[in-house]
């Protein structure tokens, strides 16, 4: 083709002069051209879409993305296709989603774990001297059938404790509900292969594992020193942590089951 006739692109032309510029190994250097040109494309695509010419969209587009000689100094998120921080976006809410879930789990553990042995079983006090004679005040009158302060005080942190985790629970759900919705409108091959099928949910899992584990030391530590004051709060948080893995594994295996051949989104 004569170069006379071909057709001016100001995208062409800036991955022309990336391909140039750009260090590294040739796999990176690919990379970086690969997701370069579809952030270059994407930004002059939605100029066009707003009645901006192509021409004009493209150059727009270059001048947004920056000089080359910034590319391999730019943030990695700036580099991430769209399908690729759709799919983190959606993981983060599986995984953060169903953390609260079970961070709720916990909460109702807790609550019959009170119900059953007491607020002090998952509620610890403040060492004497570190409140005052109004927040003893406080605490008494919300717990008028305590005894003295320090036990006011106990079912007064026990109380927190119960509904701070069973408002994580609803912001769990409410965080697996958005991820539904989201996952309903970006549905399509792109965004599903960003990541390995069963990424979020198998480093969900690990964390998970790791939450059961410490919060488990932390209330074999809390028998030895404590005498068991409290214990029930690590322990409750290991229980959920531990469900939260299993949960977790099941939607990994089930995520890297093989998927049925479809010809187009």
């Amino acid at each position: 083709m004569n170069p006379r006739h071909e057709h001016t692109s100001a995208i062409e032309d800036h991955l022309d002069e990336l391909l140039v510029t750009a260090a590294g190994r040739p796999r990176a250097v690919r990379h970086l051209l690969i997701e370069a040109e579809g952030h270059l494309r994407e930004t002059a695509a939605a100029l066009a879409a707003s009645g901006v010419p192509v021409a004009e969209a493209e150059a727009e587009a270059v001048a947004r993305f920056g000089p080359t000689g910034a590319a391999s100094r730019a943030p990695l998120w700036c580099w991430l296709t769209p399908g690729m921080r759709r799919r983190i976006t959606l993981g983060v809410l599986a995984v953060g989603g169903v953390a609260g879930a079970f961070v709720g789990v916990a909460g109702a553990l807790g609550a019959v774990v009170r119900a059953i042995w007491g607020a002090g079983a998952i509620a610890t006090p403040f060492p004497s001297g570190s409140y005052t004679a109004a927040d003893c005040s406080r605490w008494m009158r919300l717990a008028p059938s305590a005894k003295d302060c320090v036990s006011a005080m106990t079912i007064d942190h026990a109380n927190d404790f119960v509904a701070m985790c069973l408002l994580a629970g609803v912001l769990g759900l409410v965080a697996l509900g958005i991820r539904a919705m989201l996952q309903h409108r970006w549905n399509s091959r792109a965004v599903r292969w960003a990541l390995p099928p069963a990424a979020e949910y198998v480093a969900g899992s690990v964390a998970a594992v790791l939450a059961a584990v410490g919060t488990s030391a932390m209330g074999l530590d809390s028998i030895l020193v404590t005498h068991g004051q409290g214990v029930g709060q690590p322990f409750v948080f290991a229980a959920a942590a531990s469900l939260a893995a299993i949960a977790l594994g099941a939607l990994a295996r089930r995520a890297a089951r093989p998927q049925p051949w479809r010809v187009a989104d």
